[in-house]
Parts: structure tokens; sequence; C-alpha cells
């Protein structure tokens, strides 16, 4: 996967390069000083014997030295900033198209909590670390690899017994990098849960109070916020290790460097300016190991965030592949089913379903909850794809047309009204963005939804608000965009089931006029709504079990005339 990153993102291979260099110039010129600072000392021999000229000369090097070193050290941390904020900008967009644009049925298949969790907490993951990896793992490199040309420039034992000592540290940031892995995967996992149940909550707030579930709803987010609590201890736990135990290890190495190193100087083959040199550089040379430790373990919530957005981005979209032969083919809105069947999970939900609506005309579907009915709408939006049988839409088989030739003839509205954050101009012109100010009042006129929405503070700029509207007035809205999109197909799907009988007469007025003309297809709980309907198609256990008019149905005293004698109680 990181090596996929780097590939897909070649584009910042020169800011990359440019950063290396800065990280070059700034980390040699800091290690600069330590030999400045030797020699420096060295010029102080004793009482009266000091090289004054040489000390000051000395102390302006070694003044430039930081300067310049600082100087590029911010320009290599703003290029870095650049790159790493650049990448996890871009992924954050990928992912959220590849999710906008992905087969419905895969994303069905993934909590709310957890996409979001993908596209928001682990792209931030995916910076910090990567940030933490370019700052300090490639200037760890390079500052291993200038100290130890020092360190060998002083004296080849004491560099070759750093070495050996100091990298012992490695190994213990390797073995804990191993545990870190699994903690940072469950972490991720946890935290995904733990922002879908959120989520929830706080969407079924109302409900809840209503049915005075608090307590219930409390016990299961302290549930699910312990466990994020129990792994994130175990993986930050895991991961706190690193540093002091690797500060350990080479507190140790350089206890032994400083005893060799004083042998060495009471023997006269090192001065004692250039032991002071020495220790700085071993004391530089330990820090990039210790800084390189801790980002092995942060570069490994790293993997796993960039692992759980890649597989957001390769999921597989509705768009791909796909025959667009008949798309420039003017289709008719004639919906045929033969013998189409279906199911998730090798589970069959409809079998043998065969009816055809022909243009222009109405067709009802009842049935007991889980039937089937909703499926039958999936199928025909192509969310998912039939596994027998054949859908014609206009005489062609709705494989051979695109996903947007198919939903872009048919206009949907559900039971849940779907308003986003926005003016009521915004929601209405949703998927109509050309239409101009004279088109949206036309069609809110013709919807029963202009008085109400001009009686608003501000029309059609009014801002929606959780509780500024009621819910028939945000049906009334839906609507309105749905009679402005001017589909050759409707589909109704529970679309009046949530609406009191004072509004619903007013709403099924404006349904009226939106399908005059229109070949439709009505979901429906209330018989009330489908009475009317050319045909009316009764499915039970995922089977057609009766079709008819009305009247026809009624009279065979069937499932239908049951459903009806229900409803009249």
């Amino acid at each position: 996967m990181l090596r996929r990153l780097f590939r897909d993102y070649r584009r910042y291979i020169l800011l990359f390069v440019i950063s290396m260099i800065c990280a070059l110039v700034s980390t040699g010129l800091a290690l600069l000083v330590p030999v400045l600072m030797g020699q420096g000392m060295d010029m102080i021999i004793g009482i009266n014997k000091v090289d004054f000229d040489g000390l000051i000369l000395v102390i302006k090097e070694m003044a430039l030295a930081i300067v310049i070193s600082s100087i590029f050290l911010w320009i290599m941390n703003g290029i870095n900033n650049r790159i790493v904020y650049g990448i996890s900008t871009d992924l954050r967009k990928r992912a959220f198209s590849s999710f906008v644009d992905a087969e419905y049925k895969v994303i069905d298949s993934h909590s709310e909590g957890d996409i979001v969790s993908r596209i928001i907490v682990d792209c931030d993951g995916i910076s910090e670390g990567l940030l933490l990896g370019f700052n300090q793992f490639f200037v760890g490199i390079v500052t291993i690899l200038i100290t130890f040309y020092f360190m060998l420039s002083i004296s080849l034992y004491l560099a070759i017994a750093v070495l050996v000592l100091t990298p012992m540290s490695l190994l213990v940031a390797r073995f804990i990098s191993k545990k870190c892995n699994t903690y940072f995967a469950s972490q991720a996992k946890a935290r995904g849960e733990l922002t879908e149940l959120s989520s929830d909550i706080i969407s079924m707030k109302q409900i809840i109070n209503d049915e005075e579930a608090e307590g219930y709803f409390v016990d299961k987010f302290c549930e699910k916020n312990e466990e994020n609590e129990r792994v994130s201890r175990k993986a930050i736990f895991y991961s706190s290790l690193t540093n002091p135990l690797t500060r350990l290890v080479n507190a140790i190495c350089y206890a032994a460097v400083t005893f060799g190193g004083g042998y060495l100087a009471i023997k006269g083959n090192i001065t004692i300016g250039g032991l002071t040199s020495f220790l700085a550089y071993a004391s530089q040379f330990a820090k990039p190991f210790n800084d390189i430790s801790s980002v092995v373990t942060e570069l490994q919530n790293s993997f796993v965030c960039i692992d759980r957005i890649y597989e957001l981005i390769d999921y597989k979209s509705e768009h791909i592949e796909e025959d667009t032969r008949n798309d420039e083919k003017e289709i008719g809105s004639e919906v045929v089913f033969n013998h189409v069947a279906f199911g998730y999970d090798d589970k069959k939900i409809i079998d043998d379903i065969t009816f055809k609506v022909p243009k222009g005309q109405k067709m009802g579907i009842v049935g007991p909850t889980g039937c089937g009915k909703t499926t039958i709408i999936k199928l025909l939006l192509k969310y998912y794809d039939y596994w027998e049988g054949e859908i014609l839409l206009g005489g062609v088989n709705i494989r051979d047309l695109s996903v947007d030739k198919v939903r872009g003839m048919m206009g949907l509205m559900l039971q849940e009204t779907f308003l986003v954050s926005g003016t009521i101009m915004d929601n209405i012109c949703m998927g109509n963005t050309t239409a101009s100010y004279e088109d949206v009042v036309k069609a809110a006129k013709e919807c029963n939804a202009h008085e109400f929405i001009m009686s608003l503070p501000e029309g059609y700029n009014t801002k929606v608000k959780e509780g500024n509207l009621s819910e028939g007035q945000r049906q009334l809205i839906c609507i309105t965009r749905l009679m402005l999109r001017d589909s050759q197909i409707i589909l109704l799907d529970e679309a009046t089931s949530s609406i009191d009988i004072l509004n619903e007469q007013m709403i099924q007025e404006a349904f009226r006029k939106i399908m005059k003309n229109k070949t439709t297809i009505v979901v429906a709980h209330r018989l009330s709504t489908i009475m009317d309907s050319d045909i009316i198609l009764v499915v039970k256990d995922g089977r057609i079990e009766e079709i008819g008019k009305h009247h026809e149905l009624l009279s065979n005293k069937g499932f239908y005339y049951k459903l009806y004698e229900s409803q009249k109680r």
C-alpha cells in the first residue's frame, strides 16, 4: 500500500527531492556545530593560553551554521507540509468520489459510521503519520550518515563501538511495532463502530426520548466507548514503550562510549575537544534511532489507515465498463419484468416476478413488510443486478443501458424526506442546477408548496434547519424537486406513509399532477393511495400473489381483500 501511495503521487517527486536537499544541508550544518565546538575547546589550553582570535572565528562560524541550518529546516518543513496535506486532501477527495460512485450493494454492506471514519479520521491519521515520517524518518537517516562520518574522522575505534551498540534499539522497536500493528487495526475498527453508533443515536434522538430508551442507548454507547478505550490503551501502551526502551539502550551505549573515550584521552589518543565533539555526535547518533523507532510505531497506524482508505477507493464504480450503445436512443417509459429473481447473500428475496406497466399508466405494489416491494424498485434503479429473468425499459434490457441513462429517466420519492443543509432553493434544485428561479416557482405552485415557502422569513432563500419545517412541508419540498426533474418514470416508495391525513390530501393532489401522463410505480401500505391504479401487484413472500385492478382484486376475495378489510377497521 505504501508503494502504491508513492506511485499514485509521483507528481510530488520534485518537491520531495528539494525537501531531501534541504534536509541534507540543514542536518549537515547542524552537525558541523559539535566539530566547531571541539575546535573551540582545544583553543582554550589553560590560564592565559587562549587563542581568542581563533575562538571568535569559531563562534561566528557556529552562529552562521545554526542560522543557515534553521532556514533550510523551515523550508523543508513547509515543503513536507505541502506534500503530506496535499496527499491526504486528494485521498479524501478520491475516497469520497469512490463512495458516491460505488455500487449500491458494496456501500450497503458497510455502516455509515465506518465510511465516515475512513474518509475523515483515517485521512487525518495518514497525514499525521506521513508528516512524522517525512520530518523525522528521512532527517534521521541523514543525521545517522553524517554523524557517523564525523565520528569516523575523530576516532575509528569509538565510531565502530557506537555503530555496533546503538542499532540495538531498532531491534527493540521492531518487536514492539509488530504488536502495535494489530492493536492499531483493532483501534480503527472500534473507532468506526463508535462513530456509527453515535451517528445513529443523534439521528434518532427524538424517537429515543419518546420511547424512554435513553438508558439503553447510554449503556450501548458506554459499551462501545469502553471497547474503543480498551484497544486504544493497548495500542498506545505498546507504542509508548518504544521511546523509553530505546532511550535506555542508548543511555547504556552512551555510558560505554564515555568510559572508552576517557580511557583513550588518558592514553593521549584523542584530545579533550575531540572527545567532547565525539560524545556530542554519539548523542546525536542515538537520537535518530529514537525518532525512527517512534516513527515506525506511528507509521503502523498510518499503514492501517492507508489500507482502509484504498479499500474504499477501490470500490467498484457503478459506471465502470458500462455498455452505452443504447444511451443515445430515445427509450420509452414502458416497464416490463419477465420472471425476475433476486436475493441478498445467496438468499432469494423475490422469485418469478412478472408484470408490465405500459407507458403513462400507474401500478401499485402492496404486500406485507419484507415481501420484496422495495427490492423491485432497487432492481429497476440498477442498485443491484437481478439473478434471473430480464427487466426491460422501453423494450431495452436495462443491462444494456448505463446507470446514468436509467436513473436519468426516473424520479424517486422515498418515505423519509431527504433535505440537506442549505436553502430551500438549493434543495429543490438538487440534481437540476440549471433550473431558473421561474422554473422553481412554477414547480412549487404546481405542487402547492409556493404559498407556504413565501410565508417563511426569507422565502426560497430560507435555510433548512432541524425543526423549522413540518414533515408535510419537507415532503412538499421533495415533491417540488421531483416535479422540477420532470422524469419519464415516477417511483414512489411509501412516500406518504408518515404524513397525517390532512397533509396527505394536499400531497396526493401534488402527486397526481406529477404523475399525469407519466409511467408510475407506487409502493404503498395505505391502499387508499393506489386504489386508482391501472394495475395493482400484490406481493407475498417474494412472489406475486395477485394482480389486477382494485375492484377485480376485491371481487376475488383473496389476500388483497384481507388487506383492504384490515385497513377499513
